[in-house]
């Protein structure tokens, strides 16, 4: 079962506070910037740009998703020239272990990895947090795989807790979209209450303050020759993700959904 953050904050040790105190300054900066109308314009933009080349993309290039690197390259245009960010950003980050973008701040590393999920095949995804294996670096205890008693699977977070001494942080920014195969219409999805979700993923050194257990399923098992090797890819219950505390104990969300 997935533990909740203590709330003891007499007990977070000083490394703790700072990255409690700096994973609740980042989302509710990026929140900021993602809620905005400027972005929620711009998406709306891209929709209609994607529809002008999706026949000629599905047609020619045999492409599944049609807006997976469009979204991570409006993402990083965003952040990069948005004005709450101006100062704040002081190089990339060179990690090839890491989030669809990720950039060094004066006080942290921010990792932001984008997830694209189509209504017509994967809409049962839209309802946890899906990351991958280089997208956070909480410490999860093992898994047993299903009917596999006598076996453990590891969890393989791999992103890096920190750089020079600066913590990583994880968020993950989803979009939940439509794809009409008779007339490859794309759109974003609006028959449910969101169609955008935003997420904090604890940094590895906060592991303990959840009893190293976050984990609401697993998407995908490794299993090269039928032999438990462990996920790369999880799911976290948005639930778990929206009641944090931070530095002094203060409660907060670390997760935000809302609708373009």
């Amino acid at each position: 079962m997935p533990n909740i953050q203590n709330k003891n904050y007499n007990s977070y040790s000083k490394k703790q506070k700072n990255i409690l105190k700096l994973e609740k300054k980042y989302f509710i900066l990026l929140e900021k910037i993602l809620t905005h109308q400027r972005f929620t314009d711009e998406l709306k933009l891209l929709a209609n740009s994607i529809n002008t080349i999706t026949r000629y993309v599905s047609s020619n290039a045999k492409k599944v998703n049609p807006c997976d690197l469009a979204v991570q390259r409006l993402l990083q245009y965003r952040l990069f020239i948005d004005r709450s960010l101006k100062g704040k950003i002081v190089g990339i980050y060179p990690s090839t272990i890491s989030s669809d973008v990720a950039f060094v701040t004066k006080d942290a590393v921010i990792n932001i990895d984008t997830k694209t999920t189509r209504l017509e095949t994967n809409k049962n995804d839209w309802n946890t947090k899906i990351v991958g294996k280089n997208q956070a670096s909480f410490k999860h205890k093992n898994l047993i795989p299903p009917r596999s008693k006598n076996l453990v699977a590891p969890i393989n977070f791999l992103l890096d807790k920190e750089y020079k001494n600066k913590p990583v942080l994880s968020f993950v920014l989803s979009f939940f979209y439509s794809l009409d195969e008779s007339s490859n219409f794309f759109s974003w999805c609006r028959k449910f209450e969101s169609n955008v979700k935003f997420a904090s993923v604890p940094n590895g050194d906060l592991s303990k303050l959840f009893r190293n257990e976050i984990i609401d399923g697993v998407k995908q098992y490794i299993d090269p020759k039928k032999k438990w090797k462990g996920s790369s890819s999880i799911r976290i219950s948005h639930n778990i993700l929206k009641e944090r505390y931070d530095e002094n104990g203060i409660q907060w969300s670390g997760f935000s959904a809302w609708k373009i």
